[in-house]
């Protein structure tokens, strides 16, 4: 603990006295956001961790045979359980930040990746197929926008 320097500075963090204590006090705290976090915890604990894992799979497991035909080159493990809510795909010569600023600017829809054509698809439990199913019909849209 002596080595650890907090990266919260309130009332008593410099005092070696306090022990791990002094890298529990935060001030002046957002009671609204803990509230809020403690609210998605019980949410996702009434749905159940199984339940919300499986789905996860699922979305993923769907997104990724989407785009396969689509002819994207699959850059996450062939076995799906080691994906579970991830499917990541090489689609060249689609630009990852040409289609991030276009889904973004124009749809409001959020893509994150790796440059230059890697797409990272995240399928949390909140997501619907439809979703899914806008995105891919941008991402279509795209590809014939810039005749790709």
């Amino acid at each position: 603990m002596d080595r650890v320097w907090s990266t919260v500075v309130t009332g008593g963090y410099d005092d070696p006295a306090r022990k791990a204590d002094r890298y529990m006090q935060i001030g002046s705290s957002c009671i609204p956001t803990l509230m809020g976090l403690n609210a998605a915890i019980d949410f996702a604990n009434s749905i159940g961790i199984e339940r919300i894992e499986a789905r996860n799979r699922m979305l993923a497991d769907y997104i990724h045979a989407e785009m396969m035909q689509r002819g994207a080159e699959s850059w996450t493990s062939p076995a799906p359980a080691l994906r579970c809510g991830i499917a990541t795909v090489n689609v060249p010569p689609v630009l990852r930040m040409e289609l991030q600023d276009w889904l973004w600017t124009n749809h409001k829809v959020r893509i994150r990746g790796g440059a230059p054509s890697k797409l990272r698809l995240a399928t949390p439990y909140f997501l619907s197929k439809a979703d899914i199913d806008r995105f891919l019909g941008l991402y279509d849209e795209f590809r014939k926008m810039k005749r790709l």
